[in-house]
């Protein structure tokens, strides 16, 4: 689900809100290894601990790393309630990329745990659709409106400026 600018504060107050319910680390964030997401990383831990707020930062310096530390950090993991993607994520499907079967078997879908909620600032695009359109556990914030990234579709542009 793409979540609208003007609602960033709502997002963060529903994190800080959510991790108040956990003793232990109940952030994680996956940060990938370059000066734009490491700058937002540490704005992000700024206003977790200016709230209280107890969280794991995991590198992910590639997409095997991103589900490596998944599995690691994430799943089987109660605790966890809120997972930040920061420049890393959204241009791949994450339920498909993350996701488990409830069962063993091939047939069942995949799935992210009920418990967690996937926040994906990622300033690559295009935005995998199915990640726009679930809309139960991941959310997409960046500076577009769903009205904006229609317009850049339709016009061929992938919204990284000319420079």
């Amino acid at each position: 689900m793409l979540i609208d600018p003007s609602r960033f504060a709502e997002v963060f107050d529903w994190i800080t809100e959510d991790a108040r319910e956990c003793a232990a680390p109940s952030v994680v964030l996956f940060v990938a290894p370059n000066a734009d997401a490491m700058c937002a990383c540490r704005m992000i831990c700024s206003l977790l601990r200016a709230r209280d707020v107890l969280y794991r930062i995991t590198p992910a310096a590639s997409y095997e790393a991103l589900q490596e530390g998944w599995a690691s950090t994430v799943e089987g993991n109660p605790d966890i309630r809120s997972v930040l993607l920061v420049n890393c994520g959204a241009v791949v499907d994450l339920v498909g990329f993350l996701g488990t079967r409830e069962d063993d078997d091939d047939e069942s879908p995949l799935s992210l745990p009920e418990h967690v909620n996937v926040f994906v600032l990622d300033s690559h695009r295009p935005y995998d659709t199915s990640n726009i359109e679930n809309e139960s556990h991941i959310f997409l914030l960046g500076p577009e409106t769903i009205e904006e990234l229609e317009r850049e579709a339709l016009s061929g542009s992938d919204g990284e400026g000319d420079a």
